[in-house]
């Protein structure tokens, strides 16, 4: 079967049902790629986008500015709904861990699909 290369299928998980013999299959990162894939399906691998440091750095504000946005209106509905008063860091100690790995992994997916936008309308 020829495969279509003018319409990709981005590919985020190991699940092999999200796998095309149709289209082209790109791969989100390296840790994706298995044996079964290299012998069975089109694919082209994304290089990750922190490798440079510069590109980690610029990513580190960007997440802390949205984190602590985020975490102020949070704040806020928290108290409202459970009738409290508690202070900023009361709630920080409370939702610091989810909400920042939440934050860090939105913006990570968020950057990887942005910079596969990119390349392949460069090639197109």
């Amino acid at each position: 079967m020829k495969v279509n290369e003018k319409k990709t299928n981005l590919i985020f998980s190991r699940n092999t049902k999200q796998l095309s013999k149709k289209y082209l299959n790109i791969l989100a990162g390296e840790w994706l790629l298995s044996s079964n894939i290299k012998k069975n399906y089109s694919y082209k691998v994304s290089k990750y986008h922190w490798t440079k440091k510069e590109k980690r750095l610029k990513g580190y504000k960007f997440v802390k500015k949205i984190y602590e946005k985020i975490l102020k209106n949070l704040i806020l509905y928290l108290n409202k709904y459970h009738e409290t008063n508690y202070n900023n860091r009361y709630w920080r100690i409370i939702v610091n861990h989810f909400l920042l790995h939440y934050v860090c992994f939105i913006y990570d997916r968020w950057k990887m699909v942005e910079d596969i936008k990119k390349k392949i309308s460069y090639q197109e």
